[in-house]
């Protein structure tokens, strides 16, 4: 892009792919030297934007980021068009429905940057040859990383925080609207819980389960051995909350993960709501298979806190909580695609 200012105002928001931590990373150690801060900035206030979504329309036009970026009209075409400039963002005009379109791009790492003479020789310029050196070996030692030979020991939030001391001693209004979202005054809802279960109570249409479809990939695995439904929204509706273990697990549950189990079910008694707190610990730490009572045991504590007692009000509450976050997204689409698939059939 060649102007300092748009040709449309509002805009249309797109990334190329996912954008994951580790290209925060790779943004900060690479692109920070050559980059002025304020492009830094506005590339992830744009990726905020999105906030896990892979495309979104405007509700702003680009210079109110001047107020919320704190900059001046200048400083942010300057640094829109630097992120342009160094492959980060892509710009295009859509005459036909008066948008501007913006592509956010994955920055480099350590093995593409050395294919990218562009970029290697403006870095190198800044830095010295040594110290680029360096970076690129960080980089690449960082990224060879396999979380499958290590133990997850991490402690919970909950684990640190008194979730009870967050709560409002008064049922809060809805977001949408000026009804409350229970009427009984002897049960005491957070503005976080009601969100959540506003967000997850939304239903997707089939457009939005098909676009899932194609985001995230969903095997259906073969009725044998410990796999008793292919369907896993199925298992976790049908099956105990032990046998749905094993059926993710693939294996045989410790005796401390049955006595775990136990306690959780003499708490809320219906073993789908515990069915829950398995299914989002299990797939969101996939890598945890030996220690995802952890973070189901997180779940538990964090619903328990909630005062929610009935599946349908939990799902939506975690539904929210899990669609609204990026890293744990791709879990709740996939819950979602097979609950569709089930709902169909039956």
């Amino acid at each position: 892009m060649s102007n300092n200012s748009l040709r449309y105002k509002y805009f249309r928001l797109s990334v190329n792919g996912r954008i994951e931590a580790s290209d925060f990373r790779n943004l900060r150690t690479l692109y920070a030297p050559i980059l002025k801060n304020e492009s830094i900035l506005l590339y992830e206030y744009l990726n905020d934007y999105l906030d896990g979504a892979v495309s979104k329309n405007s509700e702003i036009d680009f210079e109110t980021f001047i107020i919320y970026l704190n900059m001046s009209r200048e400083k942010i075409n300057e640094a829109r068009k630097e992120l342009e400039a160094y492959g980060l963002l892509n710009t295009y005009y859509d005459d036909q429905a008066s948008l501007t379109v913006f592509v956010l791009q994955p920055p480099l790492n350590g093995h593409s940057i050395e294919k990218n003479a562009f970029v290697k020789k403006f870095l190198i310029e800044r830095i010295g040859e040594t110290n680029y050196k360096h970076l690129i070996n960080k980089l690449n030692k960082q990224n060879n990383l396999n979380l499958n030979e290590l133990q997850d020991v991490s402690s919970s939030i909950f684990e640190i925080v008194d979730i009870k001391k967050l709560e409002i001693s008064h049922p809060s209004p809805r977001l949408f609207d000026s009804k409350p979202v229970y009427e009984s005054s002897s049960v005491s809802y957070t503005l976080t819980t009601e969100k959540f279960m506003t967000l997850g109570a939304a239903k997707n249409n089939d457009g939005e389960i098909k676009r899932f479809v194609k985001e995230v990939n969903t095997p259906m695995k073969l009725e044998i051995g410990n796999t008793h439904y292919s369907n896993e929204y199925e298992a976790l509706l049908k099956l105990s909350c032990q046998d749905f273990a094993q059926q993710l697990l693939n294996r045989n549950l410790t005796s401390s993960e049955n006595i775990t189990i136990d306690i959780w079910k003499s708490h809320f008694g219906d073993v789908k709501i515990v069915n829950l707190f398995i299914y989002f610990a299990i797939k969101s730490h996939p890598n945890a298979k030996l220690t995802w009572t952890k973070y189901a045991r997180a779940y538990y504590d964090e619903v328990k806190s909630t005062k929610l007692s009935s599946f349908e009000d939990i799902e939506n509450y975690l539904d929210g909580k899990f669609k609204t976050t990026n890293s744990l997204i791709e879990v709740y689409k996939s819950k979602e695609i097979m609950k569709n698939v089930y709902l169909k059939e039956n």
